[in-house]
């Protein structure tokens, strides 16, 4: 029994440290999730704030056709992320996992992931590129009134934390 606890508590342990898990657990692909792990999708952004940053028809499009290029690049990665984390959710669900397989998936979850990072700052730049350095400083300032629109990144990341189990009383055993 308590060895089964200590299995279950190192999945979740590991499923944190690799990012969130909670999509693979949830039928369907996980929500569609901006540049920033949580922005808006680039083409909706664009959509909204285009006039405010003046692009012209011919920007507007070259925009498009990147984003639906890195939609469909980015779909095989996500493809890849979530099997990647279910062969490791596979091998922690063992009754004795071995651990240099546990391991050795861990780096694969890490290198999909850091592909993915890759591939969303390649749009980025790419889209970047097509901009005014006038256009680039009036997309920072709208990120920066979206953000503290959403109370700014600090009370995300206050937010998160105070997600989870309470912590434990003083004086009280840590399991």
């Amino acid at each position: 029994m308590c060895r089964n606890l200590q299995t279950i508590g190192l999945s979740f342990l590991l499923i944190g440290l690799l990012g969130t898990g909670a999509a693979l657990a949830q039928p369907g692909p996980p929500p569609h999730r901006g540049p920033h792990h949580g922005g808006p999708p680039l083409d909706r952004f664009v959509e909204r704030h285009g006039d405010r940053l003046g692009l012209d028809e011919e920007t507007r499009a070259a925009i498009d056709a990147i984003v639906e290029q890195s939609r469909a690049e980015g779909e095989g990665l996500r493809e890849e992320r979530e099997a990647a984390y279910r062969e490791l959710h596979s091998l922690l669900e063992q009754d004795t996992p071995d651990e240099s397989a546990v391991m050795r998936q861990v780096d694969r979850v890490g290198e999909v992931g850091t592909r993915g990072h890759k591939h969303r700052l390649k749009t980025m730049l790419e889209i970047r590129a097509l901009l005014t350095p006038e256009q680039r400083q009036q997309l920072v300032e709208i990120r920066e009134e979206e953000r503290d629109k959403r109370g700014g990144r600090r009370g995300k990341r206050e937010g998160l934390r105070r997600r989870g189990p309470p912590p434990p009383e003083e004086g009280e055993p840590i399991e």
